[in-house]
């Protein structure tokens, strides 16, 4: 397979048709891409965003949930990240940097982006989530460090899942975040079919499950 240009070509070309399928949006943000998900036919997308500063367009195919995904359910503390100038973010006025995780590398990595309160929020896992999801056809996972809490939390709803997603830093940007490698090492049965440098310090990587290939 020819890797393509980015993820909205590679979506384009395996759902496009009319047939029902299910994406989860694991750290929506503002809804950028949300709204550019949903524009999909016949999708149903399960949102996730757990500061309460950040906030998307209602949708009548979003399920919108304020919580961080996370090993565990409960409560999980928060660090949100700080204003950038406004410039630099256009119509949204906070940045997308806030964790579960705090940040390390990322402070010297991207010192325009600063760190404040640490908060309490609302925390699922995968598993408990999905657990009545038949399949899921699609992950995005812009979870800021916490890709190995989001798969921990999620290996029973990940052997439903045909297609990851993700982030990955090989410098760690956030405290114990995988590398790419620890990443593949957790998910056995999953291959590599694209990966994009998206910034300086961490690249965007997308995975199928071959056991739905």
């Amino acid at each position: 397979m020819t890797q393509p240009s980015d993820i909205y070509a590679f979506l384009a070309s395996k759902f496009s048709g009319p047939e029902p399928k299910v994406f989860l949006e694991l750290g929506a943000h503002v809804g950028t891409d949300t709204i550019k998900l949903a524009a999909f036919p016949g999708v149903t997308i399960h949102a996730f965003e757990p500061d309460p500063d950040n906030d998307i367009p209602p949708l009548s195919n979003v399920v919108f949930n304020r919580a961080a995904i996370a090993a565990h359910d409960g409560e999980v503390q928060f660090r949100r990240s700080e204003w950038l100038e406004q410039s630099a973010l256009g119509d949204a006025p906070w940045t997308c940097s806030g964790s579960i995780h705090e940040p390390t590398g990322h402070l010297s990595a991207y010192p325009a982006i600063t760190f404040g309160d640490l908060i309490t929020v609302k925390a699922v896992t995968l598993d408990t989530y999905t657990r009545d999801f038949a399949r899921i056809d699609f992950i995005w996972a812009d979870v800021q460090g916490a890709e190995r809490d989001m798969i921990l939390g999620g290996l029973e709803a990940l052997k439903r899942t045909r297609y990851l997603y993700t982030e990955y830093c090989d410098t760690p940007l956030y405290e114990g975040q995988p590398s790419l490698t620890e990443i593949m090492a957790l998910l056995p049965g999953w291959r590599i079919l694209a990966n994009w440098p998206s910034g300086e310090a961490y690249a965007d990587v997308l995975l199928e499950n071959e056991a739905l290939a």
